[in-house]
């Protein structure tokens, strides 16, 4: 009845008949369940994605078949939020195939929600994929990693001094999105990496996070060898609120990297005082580059308005 129910041209008994299936448990419904999942109407598919999951783990390896072979995206996205919800450890290497090479981008998408549902089983295989040459698949890994959270901070912090730059990258920035003062050392540590990449990733981090005891690490940074991290560090400092930074990111002004002084416009927007609307009105007047001038400008207006 039910599955003759999933055919039927009422969306609400469609909807009816994926939950009810979901509650009998039966295991010999899934494939059809999983054809279901072509539904045109999301509430159809949401009920089914909840209801092959009810199955529980002996719908897993029927799932996995569908996620590597079914040829309707529509499926395979399905499928693969069933299996976040199942978050089986036994997924993961398939999980982490869809996320590389499946022709579908939310699909790769809903692949790598399920390895963060997943957790702390994934944490290494996920950071093995911080080097592939596919940069949507290593920023798909950075946001799984971070939105683990806290449970995969002590297996990452194993990789903050990795060989290989690309990881520590990686890890830097997923630890940047975890939001806990527990990552402090770690940022600390890669502030002062060997590698550019890495300390502009860290500068980046300090600063989505606001994690004012970096900013004297922040300010040395402002003289770097390497540009981006130079203005990835002054763009940090506005973003900490580091108001007794002002007098570094003032005389940082008069670097001749244009994009360094446009970075430093930028913290200063973040940072009002009668020193910081001097400092705008002059660059405004006498910056040799116009786009700086604009931009001064610019903040000006937002700091008055």
């Amino acid at each position: 009845m039910w599955l003759e129910q999933l055919q039927d041209a009422d969306v609400s008994k469609r909807c009816t008949a994926a939950r009810k299936l979901g509650d009998l448990g039966d295991i010999t419904a899934l494939p059809q369940m999983i054809e279901a999942c072509a539904d045109p109407h999301g509430y159809v598919r949401l009920a089914l994605v909840e209801s092959m999951a009810q199955l529980g783990p002996a719908a897993v390896d029927p799932l996995l078949s569908a996620l590597a072979h079914h040829p309707e995206p529509m499926v395979r996205r399905s499928v693969a939020k069933s299996l976040a919800i199942l978050a089986a450890g036994t997924s993961i290497a398939p999980l982490i195939h869809t996320l590389k090479f499946d022709p579908d981008l939310v699909t790769r998408n809903a692949a790598a929600g399920a390895l963060c549902r997943i957790g702390v089983q994934a944490v290494d295989p996920l950071i093995q994929l911080l080097t592939d040459p596919d940069e949507y698949v290593s920023g798909a890994a950075i946001w799984a990693l971070g939105s683990i959270g806290p449970a995969a901070l002590l297996t990452l912090l194993t990789y903050i001094k990795d060989g290989n730059p690309q990881v520590r990258s990686g890890v830097v920035q997923a630890l940047g999105s975890m939001g806990t003062d527990e990552v402090v050392p770690a940022l600390q540590t890669a502030l002062q990496d060997a590698d550019a990449g890495v300390r502009a990733s860290a500068a980046r981090s300090v600063g989505n996070g606001r994690y004012k005891v970096c900013i004297p690490q922040l300010e040395m940074l402002l003289t770097d060898p390497d540009r981006q991290v130079r203005r990835d560090a002054a763009i940090a400092l506005g973003e900490v609120e580091a108001d007794h930074a002002l007098p570094t990111l003032l005389s940082a002004l008069s670097d001749p990297d244009v994009e360094l002084r446009k970075a430093v416009v930028m913290a200063l927007k973040r940072l009002p005082s009668p020193q910081t609307t001097q400092a705008l009105k002059d660059l405004a007047t006498v910056d040799p580059e116009e786009s700086v001038r604009t931009l001064a400008r610019m903040t000006l207006q937002f700091i008055n308005s």
